[in-house]
């Protein structure tokens, strides 16, 4: 049965992200030093956003305090964050790679690099370039959805 016109941009976002989803699972799983998909979000905002702390991790993921506590407590029992006091506010940590968690965020961007490389194979520059452009409107539809 075919799919209806209106149905089909949806769908078919939702088998690509699942697919990406899955593919970068089976990476993860698969690595000498193997993360879930939560501490590798977790990490890529700490290397993008060195020195921030929990709550602004929490603000930005929109995930549950408990599960970014129990997430960033596991990176820092293995050596991948480390927390460290704020000189102007004691009860405030701040949390930054360590080495290790600098050395895993950069493989799991070498994995991140090759899917995206394989995701628009075969795609003219600006053909990547209009994909894009047509997922940020995406982006931007829905998060100014009435």
């Amino acid at each position: 049965m075919p799919t209806h016109p209106d149905q089909e941009v949806l769908d078919l976002l939702n088998a690509v992200i699942h697919g990406v989803k899955a593919h970068m699972q089976q990476v993860l799983r698969e690595d000498s030093d193997p993360i879930t998909p939560m501490e590798m979000r977790a990490l890529n905002w700490f290397a993008r956003h060195p020195g921030s702390t929990q709550g602004e991790l929490v603000q930005h993921s929109g995930r549950d305090k408990a599960q970014i506590a129990r997430t960033i407590q596991q990176l820092i029992e293995r050596d991948m964050l480390a927390r460290t006091e704020d000189a102007a506010d004691r009860r405030c940590h701040r949390l930054s790679l360590t080495e290790r968690g600098s050395l895993v965020h950069k493989k799991v961007q070498k994995h991140r690099k090759q899917l995206d490389a394989r995701l628009v194979q075969g795609f003219a520059p600006d053909e990547r370039a209009q994909a894009v452009a047509l997922l940020q409107r995406m982006q931007h539809n829905l998060t100014h959805l009435a």
